[in-house]
């Protein structure tokens, strides 16, 4: 076998600035696709002289932006933010009793009770008398997570019914992503390779990684979501290049 083919595995680490020149810790994330471009534009004077009338005789190829794209198969929701040009944050919400929280029902549509994450036990519905109290799937459904509430038609609540609602909301955390807040982001790509057919080992190592999000991301598709991103590999600092190759050998 040729010692000069090329067909590379590699385990692609991703790490994000968290402020100027500083990344956090990597996540290593599969990966289907990490292409590099290294474009440039052409100088070419062109002679006039009658022997030689459209022939180059002068010519230089000029260094352009260095592109990359990569396609991530697992989607961290870091990432997820990066495609929704948005930034994370910490979400704590406090959970608690509540009582006779003021609900005006819709017939056949949803209103929103004022709490979310509501726990199952314990929930009342009645009128504002709280004399009557309403039975679930009968009268009313609910939706525990977004905390809203439907009359059904045919059952005791009637359409712009005031209604009393008791229950508990349950403490929860999480992530929030506050989308098209942040239309860019930096990272650090670090690739451990392995030529499968010599068994060499490379590593790939694009310092300063700066994507943007320019596709829609489909948050109803019949497929395991991928995510594919397009962007720039900068210099890190003067005179170091925008990524780097190498192949190494135990010595």
């Amino acid at each position: 076998m040729s010692q000069n083919a090329q067909l590379f595995a590699g385990d692609i680490f991703i790490s994000f600035e968290t402020s100027p020149g500083v990344f956090g810790p990597a996540t290593l994330l599969r990966t289907d696709l990490l292409s590099v471009t290294t474009p440039s534009a052409k100088k070419t004077k062109k002679s006039k002289n009658r022997d030689d009338y459209g022939q180059a005789f002068a010519s230089y190829q000029l260094p352009d932006v260095t592109e990359f794209a990569i396609t991530f198969n697992e989607m961290s929701r870091a990432l997820l933010a990066v495609q929704l040009s948005g930034e994370v944050e910490a979400l704590t919400v406090a959970g608690g009793a509540f009582t006779d929280l003021p609900v005006v029902a819709a017939l056949d549509a949803w209103v929103d009770i004022g709490r979310k994450n509501i726990a199952v036990a314990d929930l009342a519905v009645k009128n504002t008398a709280g004399t009557t109290t309403y039975v679930k799937d009968v009268d009313y459904a609910i939706n525990y997570r977004l905390g809203k509430l439907r009359a059904i038609p045919g059952g005791a609540i009637t359409d712009a019914l005031a209604l009393k609602v008791t229950g508990t909301s349950q403490a929860t955390t999480g992530t929030r992503i506050n989308g098209a807040r942040k239309h860019q982001h930096v990272l650090k790509i670090e690739g451990d390779m392995q030529n499968l057919l010599t068994g060499a080992d490379s590593e790939f190592l694009a310092q300063r990684a700066v994507v943007t999000s320019d596709q829609a991301f489909d948050f109803l598709q019949g497929d395991i979501a991928e995510l594919k991103l397009k962007g720039t590999l900068e210099v890190p600092s003067v005179g170091v290049p925008p990524f780097v190759v190498e192949e190494r050998a135990t010595a």
